[in-house]
């Protein structure tokens, strides 16, 4: 049987390079899915298009300025109680979710360090992409849950255009 180029290349390319190729490829793909569960999120209701890497790394101030901004753009015509209500709900959902950025890099980082090791351990990189899928769902019921404490404080108007306007990723 005769091996195509492709596979010729890919039996005689050294085992390291192989292997980092496969750990490149899997670390790539564990991302992509963190960062898609966290855009998921984010169109449930509260990070918009910057998603959360970029809101985790703000100061104080400057969230507090950030969430102040979104409140004023999505509810211009809001009661004064509905916006600081918006507002603590917005921020309180971020201080609860702030901390699964941190631990989505650390997890990253834990399985390519795993990826790398001479003997691949499946056992710890299940266990590891397990605990990943457990923050992600707490972070995203974290989620569904900030966008129905500000549904049930809105009128219908209200939430169509707030979440008509997240959901377009313009905020």
């Amino acid at each position: 049987m005769k091996r195509t180029n492709e596979e010729q290349d890919s039996a005689s390319a050294p085992r390291p390079a192989r292997r980092l190729t496969v750990a490149g490829l899997i670390v790539g793909m564990a991302m992509a899915t963190a960062f898609g569960g966290v855009r998921l999120a984010g169109a449930q209701g509260m990070m918009g298009h910057h998603g959360m890497g970029a809101h985790a790394a703000m100061d104080p101030a400057e969230m507090n300025r950030h969430v102040d901004a979104l409140v004023d753009e999505v509810l211009p015509d809001g009661s004064a109680e509905q916006k600081a209500r918006l507002a603590g709900i917005v921020r309180s959902a971020h201080a609860d979710i702030a901390p699964f950025h941190r631990q989505l890099h650390q997890a990253h980082a834990r399985a390519q360090e795993l990826l790398m090791q001479p003997h691949v351990d499946r056992a710890a990189l299940e266990s590891l992409r397990a605990e990943e899928v457990r923050q992600l769902d707490a972070a995203s019921r974290r989620l569904v849950q900030a966008a129905a404490d500000a549904s049930d404080m809105l009128t219908p108007e209200q939430r169509q255009l707030l979440f008509a306007h997240l959901g377009h990723g313009m905020h």
